[in-house]
């Protein structure tokens, strides 16, 4: 079960997201086939709203047929009630009719050797439980996993047990409700809560009220029993809390008013502009450093301290004379000579030392 959830929760983020962004591909080659410049840009409002459309119109369609897969796998499984072909309020003289006009026709003795005697065995099976009345009780509530529960004898007993048995599957969602909730993904947090709630209580509701199984199933041709109610209703408030965090921020988004606009974006310039001013007096102080270092040597004065005509003439003759040695250091040729030069001195020293070791 949980698996299922699992993958229908991760169906619904990727799905409708994909499908969406096709079908507005295909909608603007369609109208703007003629006009192919015409193509809203993303980005405009034209286009964002295209798209909570196309985005809205695949988020219900995959709903729908959610829904009827949903509903179509519970009804596909059957029931005791379909497989004698009775109603939900059959009495023993009903149930008994049914059960020998199918016995007439799948008993293993009148089907022949080929017959494995199953089908027989089910409606067997079916009778002995919607004729004694605690079993019926509570198939209709717990299904036929209830049957084979150890130890319980009345109708109280089962209900007992039957939500014991569902308090593992409830402590599981709503620990996977709060790790969604931890980790950010905050769209419908509060609905699905809620939604979990509504489920406990209608699940609730069902298990506790005699009648409810009978008033329901009167708006069904199906004998739809309070398990299978319960299963329906469980799986439908899982697909409706996701569709509605998917859907809810595109049809609904959320904008700040003016001032709180204006508020945000002038907290958010003065946050910037103390950056700004602080990388701009460190690029400052780092220059100042450089350009000091890198002058200094030429603003020695003149050894014979003249005029500040000698010091400039100094000055040129400085600054010139580095340029030509930085120059040259970076010739290929130069770096190549004194690249050798270093080589040879260090041959040169490794030598003498394990001349000297010797």
């Amino acid at each position: 079960m949980l698996v299922t959830q699992l993958g229908s929760y991760i169906a619904w983020l990727t799905l409708p997201r994909v499908v969406s962004s096709t079908l507005q591909s295909y909608y603007y080659k369609t109208v703007y086939s003629s006009n192919p410049a015409d193509v809203p840009r993303p980005g405009t409002p034209k286009h964002r709203r295209d798209q909570r459309i196309s985005y809205a119109l695949v988020i219900a369609a995959y709903f729908a047929y959610s829904t009827y897969k949903i509903i179509a796998e519970v009804l596909e499984q059957g029931n005791s009630y379909t497989v004698l072909g009775v109603p939900l309020d059959a009495d023993a003289k009903a149930i008994t009719r049914a059960f020998r006009e199918l016995s007439r026709r799948v008993y293993p003795d009148k089907v022949g050797p080929g017959d494995d005697g199953r089908p027989w065995m089910l409606i067997n099976s079916a009778k002995e439980t919607l004729l004694d009345p605690v079993k019926r009780f509570a198939y209709d509530r717990f299904g036929s996993e209830s049957l084979g529960w150890m130890g319980v004898k009345t109708p109280g007993d089962y209900i007992w047990q039957g939500l014991r048995a569902s308090m593992p599957q409830y402590a599981i969602s709503l620990l996977a409700l709060v790790v969604l909730s931890w980790i950010g993904i905050r769209e419908g947090g509060y609905w699905r809560f809620y939604a979990l709630a509504v489920e406990c209580v209608i699940e609730l509701w069902l298990l506790t009220h005699s009648g409810a199984q009978e008033r329901i199933s009167a708006f069904f041709s199906y004998p739809i029993t309070i398990h299978e109610l319960s299963s329906i209703t469980r799986r439908l408030l899982i697909q409706i809390t996701i569709a509605g965090s998917q859907l809810g921020p595109v049809l609904f988004p959320r904008y700040p008013d003016l001032a709180t606009q204006l508020q945000q974006d002038h907290e958010l310039m003065t946050v910037m502009l103390n950056r700004l001013s602080t990388t701009a007096a460190v690029v400052e102080k780092e220059a100042t450093a450089m350009f000091s270092a890198q002058t200094q040597p030429f603003l020695v004065p003149s050894p014979r301290g003249s005029a500040n005509a000698a010091d400039e003439l100094y000055f040129k003759r400085q600054l010139h004379q580095q340029l030509v040695e930085q120059k040259l250091r970076s010739h290929p040729r130069v770096r190549e000579a004194v690249g050798k030069a270093v080589e040879s001195r260090t041959a040169a020293i490794n030598l003498s030392r394990s001349a000297s070791s010797q």
